[in-house]
Parts: C-alpha cells; structure tokens; sequence
C-alpha cells in the first residue's frame, strides 16, 4: 500500500499464520500451546521449545520466499491485485468479492459499509448479517449505481471494485451524503414496501 508502506498478504496467510504460532508457542485465537501433529515422527507432539538445538536454528534460519506484486500500470486502484487475489483464492473455503474488496480497500469507506450494515431498519429489510458480506456489497452497488451509473461498464465485479477503490479515502463530507442518501432510500422503501422490499 503507498499510504502505509504496508504489504498485504494475497496468498499464504494461513501458512504464515501457522509458523508464527509455532515460533511464539501458543495458538493465535485460544492461547493453547502449540505442539506438532501428524509430521515425522521425531517432531511429533514437540514445541518450539522441545526442538534439538539444530533443528532449532534450522527452524530460526529457514528463509521464507515472498513474491511482492506492485502495479504501476494502470493507476485504478489495485485491480491487479484483486484478480490474482481472485484466481488464487480456489482452495479451501473461497472469499466472495466483497471479502476481498474488504482486506485490498480496507479505510474509511470499508468502515462507513460496516456502519450502513449495522443499522436496525436495514437488518429488519435485509435480515441477519451475512457472513459472507453479501448485505454489504448490496449497499456497495446501491451507492455505486446511485452515484455513478453514468460510469458503469460490464461487468458488475469490476465496477464495484473501481468505485470501492476510488472512494477508499472518502471525506467526511462524502460520508455523510451517503449515510443520509442510503437511509433516505431505506426509509421510503421500508415505507412503501415493508420489510419484504428486497424478496
């Protein structure tokens, strides 16, 4: 990211996240400690702390191979970014679009997506939150298409992505037009139609 200098993970955070555990001792979410299962069986059932000085020093060693992928051309907010994070997200429990807009657009505007989404009138139109953002990224097209339709080009994915990305580093001012914008909308279409407005 140019604002943080900061590297986001595309692929691998899982595995990252694994030797990290192992190095600190302990598991991420639940503080148990960290001892290894179905590996050679010289290792098995070891921590960090267990391991023979050389394997120790292997392990403290190792070096960790990091592709970094930097667009420079075209300047569009890191589309590049979000296909590879797309092509390479097959395995295991694939995230949706808004997921990966979520971790690549992170910022003001991911915040406001988050606040719009916790709103009763819109929990009570939509229903429970979704876990899989699906109710944000209906709020995400509605202040897309409601603030630059004249933009919009097939497909769908990539427009969201653009707007996102634009508007990362919304201003206040911005915001709060779009916070009265969406919830002017909710309130006429709860009025008119009801809680069922989107079935």
């Amino acid at each position: 990211e140019e604002s943080t200098q900061k590297h986001l993970i595309v692929d691998g955070l899982q595995r990252l996240t694994t030797l990290h555990a192992f190095h600190k001792g302990r598991f991420p979410h639940n503080d148990r400690v960290f001892r290894l299962k179905d590996v050679k069986t010289r290792f098995e059932g070891r921590t960090i702390d267990d391991l023979e000085e050389e394997d120790h020093r292997r392990f403290e060693d190792a070096v960790i191979h990091a592709m970094v992928i930097q667009q420079m051309q075209p300047d569009d907010n890191n589309s590049s970014v979000f296909h590879i994070f797309d092509r390479l997200n097959s395995n295991g429990t694939p995230l949706q679009p808004q997921e990966i807009r979520a971790a690549i657009y992170h910022g003001p505007f991911q915040a406001l997506l988050g606040k719009l989404n916790e709103s009763n009138l819109w929990r009570e139109i939509f229903g429970g939150v979704h876990k899989r953002a699906k109710d944000q990224e209906l709020i995400l097209r509605f202040l897309a298409l409601a603030n630059d339709r004249a933009n919009y080009e097939k497909p769908m994915k990539s427009f969201l992505n653009k707007f996102m990305g634009t508007h990362r580093y919304l201003g206040d001012d911005v915001a709060e037009q779009y916070f009265v914008q969406f919830f002017e909308t909710i309130d006429r279409a709860y009025a008119a139609l009801g809680k069922r407005a989107f079935r």
